[in-house]
Order: C-alpha cells, then sequence, then structure tokens
C-alpha cells in the first residue's frame, strides 16, 4: 500500500519590524545643514503627520506645514504645535519644560539670518536650536508611548535622497565662492 504523507511546508516569516517616531536629534541638524534649511519644512511636516496619526488630531498635517513658512499665521502654527508638544509630555508625565513662544521666536529670528550678506548667513543655521530641543522632548515622549519600537538609527533612503541633493547644491555654493 502506497501511504502519502503531508509535510507542512509553511514558512514562518520574521514579523515586519517597526519603528518608532523617535528621531536622532544629530540626524535633524545634520539633515538641516546639508539642505541648507530646507529639511526644516520636512521636519515640521513629518511631526505634525505623526503627532495627528498618533493622537487623532483633526489638524491637516499638509496646511499646517506650508502654513509654518508663512509670515504671522506661521507664528500661530509653530506656538500652537510647541503648546501641543507641551501638553503631551505634562499627560505623560515627562518633565521636560517647552517655552512655545520663546521656541517660535527664536527659530523664525535665526532664521531670519539666513539674509544676512557674505558668509554671515551660516549663522541662520542656529535656528536648528528651537527645532533640536523641541525633536529632544518629542523623543522623550515617543520613547515613553512606543517602548516596543526600535529606534531607526541610520539614514532612510529618502533622507539619503536629501543627502546627496543637498552636497550637489553645497558643492555649488563652494565653487561659486572660488570662481
Amino acid at each position: 500500500m502506497n501511504e502519502i504523507q503531508v509535510v507542512n511546508t509553511t514558512v514562518e516569516r520574521p514579523s515586519e519590524v517597526t519603528y518608532s517616531n523617535v528621531q536622532p536629534i544629530w540626524h535633524l541638524i545634520v539633515l538641516t545643514i546639508v539642505t541648507t534649511g530646507f529639511y526644516q519644512m520636512v521636519w515640521f511636516y513629518k511631526t505634525w503627520k505623526q503627532l495627528q496619526k498618533h493622537n487623532n488630531w483633526q489638524v491637516s498635517y499638509v496646511y499646517r506645514t506650508v502654513f509654518s513658512f508663512i509670515p504671522f499665521i506661521g507664528f500661530i502654527i509653530v506656538v500652537n504645535l510647541f503648546k501641543r508638544i507641551n501638553r503631551l509630555l505634562k499627560q505623560h508625565d515627562i518633565h521636560v519644560k517647552m517655552f512655545p513662544i520663546i521656541m517660535m521666536l527664536g527659530f523664525y529670528i535665526l532664521n531670519a539670518l539666513f539674509k544676512l550678506p557674505h558668509l554671515y548667513w551660516l549663522i541662520g543655521f542656529l535656528s536648528i536650536a528651537p527645532l533640536a530641543y523641541a525633536q529632544y522632548a518629542l523623543n522623550l515622549y515617543w520613547m515613553k508611548v512606543q517602548p516596543e519600537q526600535r529606534v531607526e538609527e541610520k539614514f532612510t533612503k529618502r533622507q539619503w535622497g536629501l543627502v546627496v541633493i543637498g552636497s550637489l547644491f553645497w558643492l555649488l555654493v563652494l565653487l561659486g565662492l572660488f570662481i
């Protein structure tokens, strides 16, 4: 008699790794410098999007990002973001104090320094400081609410794309200084 033996052929796939919303501060700094400040807009977009999705906020992260860079309207939107982050920190018993109005003023005043003549415009990169502090606070928040998720320590493919494009731009700037 012929016996047919059935073999279990299920292949277990490794579970997909989910990453935390934590962003290393050095990512923010490097990407802002390499993209000559453009990454700040990306940062606002990512931050609004992550917070909106995680907290079910009824906000349009696209509009809030775009309007963040329009004078006066942007002041209100950026202060609102920093206040919301501050509230989340308090709700989760994270003891980091943010100063939304001071941080907003610092961000916009330091960004205005990009308009300075000669190489003085480089001082504008200090506008990273308020965002880096906000990212530090957000990282504490994300570590608390997403403790099981891994932190992406390396640049993503999109971030590497920004690095390449930004580096080409910096090359043009440097060539312009010597030609």
